[in-house]
Parts: C-alpha cells; structure tokens; sequence
C-alpha cells in the first residue's frame, strides 16, 4: 500500500470500531489489503464510516431498504468500469457484515452480486496445446508451473495464499537429501502434494487451515526435479522452507511467486505460444489477452481425471462440501490421507500420461526399482529380454529374477542386506523370519529385506 493508504488504514482502526472488528478476523496481510482498497473508497463515495453503514444496515424499515437501493445503485455504477472491481467491493461487504454479526447464512444473498452482461469463454486447452504451452516455457521454473498447475491443478491462490508454497509441502520430496544438495522423491508413481483448502461462501472466500491433498505426475516430477537441480547450481542451499517458486527478479531475488505473479508467467508463455484472444480493456479498446488461464489449466488437469469415484474426483480437486472425510483431518492422519488418496488420483489420471493401466503399472514397477539401485542400463537390457509385447507379468518375473542376481547389497549407510521381491503367499513365512517389507509393488508382490547382522 502506498502511504497515504497505509495512513487512512491505521486511522480507521483506531476510530472505526467495525472497521478494527473486521480485520482482526484475517491472519492474512493481504487479504486485509484487498478487502481495505476495495471497500474503503466505496464507503467514501458514500460518505459513510464503517460504523455508520453497520448501524444503517441492520435497521429495519425504510432505512435498510433505501441503503440496500442505494448500494445496489452504486456496484452497478462500478460494474460499467470494471466487473472484477464490483465484485470484489460486494466480497468485501459481505465480509464485513459477517463478521460484525449482521448477516448469517442465506441473508448474505441480500444485497445482489453483481452479474456480468457478457459470459466470458472458459477457454481449456486440449493436450496437444497443453505440450505447447509447455514447450514455450523456455525456463526450468515455467516449465513445472505449467505442470503443477495442469497435473496437481490447484486454485493459483495456492502459491501464496494463506501462506507461501515451500518445499515442505511436496510431502514426497526427500527432505534429507535435499539438504546435501540432491532432488529424491520418497514416491516414485505419483508425488503428494499439500494445498490449503478455501471456500466460498456468498460471496465471501473462507480462509482456512485445513488442508487437503492433491498429487502430481512422475512427468511433473521431473520437471520440479530440473527447477530445483538449476536452483541448486546457481548456489542456492534448499531446505524444507524453501520457497516451491521463486521470482527471478534482480531486485527481490529471494521472493515468492505469488498469485498476480504466477498469472503473469503464465501470460507470458501464451503469447510466445501463440495463445492470445481479442478482449476489450477498461477503454473498449481491443487488445490481447492470453488465452489459457491458470484457471484453464487447472480445469484442464480435473477433465483428465476420470474412471473414479465423484466424491473421490471432488477431493482431489479441493472441494470440500461434502467431502472432507476424505481428505481432512488431523496432522496425524495426515500420511493415511496421502496413501488413501493415492491410487484414487492414479487411477484417474492415466488417461492423461497416454497409457493404459497396465503399461501405467509397468512404468511404476520400472521406477520402483530403479530408485531401489537397479541401473538404467540393466533396465534396458531386461526390456531386450521380457521382448515385445512386453506384459506385467513378464516383466515382474524378469525383475524378481534381478533383485535375487543382485543381493545382497549395500543400502542404509552400509549396513548388508538380503533384498528380493516376493508373492503375496511367500511373504508371511519370511517376516516371521526376521524379513522386512520395504515396498508393495503395483502387482502386489513386495521388496522384502533381511539385516545381515541379525541373519545367523
């Protein structure tokens, strides 16, 4: 805010007892700014404090008739010079009145949201636009925004608000080894990931500290494996609050991308795409705009995800009406909520990586063990073998007979172990024999170990 805003916003919290009451409920800096700079003029061009309009409002009769006139007058008087302006003035005014008891429930719908006249196109890319717009994100960073936005497709409020991503929130990123300076994922198939939940109510968005539980491709994965090897290359030491995005700016170059911020990348790219429409600014005048929205990325990852449950397809989305069992809870459960969710958003999305499910199955299985010390090239070579065709069934075969090649090997800091995958039916008689389970494959055999130094 500039000084003379910040200077009219500490006056009224001093002498506007309404005014103070209404800001005290957000944690959140900046949505007491947005809420200040949208309402704050409007009042004045009304020659109201906040006290006064609250008094006027719950007044009944005439009084509270002619105000609500009056204010519907006025937003449409706004919505003629900017829609999003006018909308945003009847959020605040909804907030406000909440807030200082004066409406509850369905008498929030009283004064009328303003409606645009004109219905703007939701513009969603198909997936070979989806390839370009990736194409054209020339840097490491745009690239894994594109993907996040279109495999995990949050809200774009996501990156900063109610606070900034960090990488503790990729809760598959290996935090240990990112601090000795090298990108893991503790997940190989699909890679968690932990988004604040909001809401809307009339008008009004909810901030709250719920969370729920989205996830991203292995594809995405590698793109936020690239961002953060660049980031570590140029020197930066990542830890677990490390921003997710960061600005490239000369003069803020620890920032975060924030939501106006992510908009603009995103801007960018669709125009060195191509991507751009015809839309009229504030003047009438017709200038370009870029065609594909965060927002239509968002919506372009949900019509991927299909083949399951709605409720299911409703949580990984972030709505929580009606469904917060799925996804909500304590930190705790936290980790249930992660491998319940999991094979929901595996299942769904794998229309989206072109394959079907079995050869989605073989590509985990490959990725599995790989991140277990299977070497690219033996991989390669198991492929000659198993041929094509190639099936799950082959390939588990030929992978079962590797891991029996290779053990014992080294793993956990030296200490040996006997490592082979084993059926379901062969694996009660070896954990009663002192075997460890270490993961279920996606056929469900298992990787099971045995510590050498416990083996006699």
């Amino acid at each position: 805010m500039s000084k003379a805003s910040i200077g009219r916003f500490d006056e009224l919290l001093k002498t506007d007892k309404s005014f103070a009451r209404w800001m005290r409920k957000f944690p959140n800096e900046k949505t007491r700014e947005d809420y200040f700079r949208w309402l704050t003029p409007f009042m004045d061009s009304m020659s109201m404090s906040y006290d006064k309009f609250l008094a006027a409002y719950k007044q009944e009769g005439d009084v509270r008739n002619e105000l609500i006139d009056v204010f519907e007058v006025k937003l449409n008087d706004v919505k003629t010079v900017h829609m999003g302006l006018a909308k945003g003035i009847h959020a605040a005014t909804i907030s406000f009145l909440k807030h200082n008891g004066a409406i509850f429930g369905a008498a929030a719908f009283e004064i009328p949201a303003p409606v645009s006249e004109e219905i703007a196109p939701a513009y969603i890319p198909n997936t070979e636009e989806f390839e370009t717009l990736i194409r054209f994100a020339q840097k490491p960073r745009d690239k894994f925004l594109v993907a996040f936005f279109g495999y995990a497709f949050p809200r774009v409020g996501a990156v900063c608000d109610p606070v900034p991503l960090t990488l503790r929130h990729i809760l598959d990123l290996d935090l240990e080894a990112i601090g000795k300076g090298e990108v893991k994922f503790k997940h190989q198939t699909s890679c968690a990931v932990l988004i604040y939940a909001g809401f809307r109510n009339g008008g009004d968005i909810i901030r709250t500290s719920e969370t729920y539980v989205t996830f991203m491709l292995p594809r995405a994965m590698q793109y936020l494996k690239e961002y953060l090897e660049w980031r570590i290359r140029k020197g930066e030491k990542l830890t677990a609050a490390s921003y997710l995005f960061k600005t490239e700016s000369w003069s803020a170059p620890n920032a975060y991308v924030d939501e106006s911020v992510a908009c603009t990348i995103s801007a960018r790219i669709n125009k060195a795409a191509g991507f751009v429409v015809m839309k009229k600014n504030q003047k009438g005048q017709d200038v370009e705009r870029a065609k594909f929205t965060i927002h239509s990325l968002r919506r372009f990852g949900y019509n991927a995800l299909s083949g399951i449950d709605d409720v299911d397809k409703e949580a990984l989305d972030g709505h929580v009406k009606g469904v917060r069992a799925r996804y909500h809870g304590t930190v705790d459960d936290l980790m249930r909520a992660v491998e319940f969710m999991r094979p929901k958003y595996e299942q769904g999305m794998h229309v989206a990586t072109g394959m079907t499910k079995e050869e989605m199955a073989m590509e985990n299985l490959v990725n599995t063990v790989k991140s277990m010390g299977v070497t690219n090239e033996r991989i390669e070579e198991i492929k000659r073998i198993v041929g094509r065709p190639m099936t799950l069934d082959a390939l588990t075969r030929e992978l079962r007979k590797d891991f029996e090649r290779l053990a014992p090997h080294a793993t956990n800091g030296g200490t040996r172990y006997l490592s082979k995958i084993v059926t379901r039916e062969e694996l009660l008689p070896l954990i009663n024999a002192g075997w460890e389970i270490v993961k279920e494959l996606t056929d469900g055999s298992c990787v099971v170990r045995l510590d050498m130094a416990t083996k006699s």
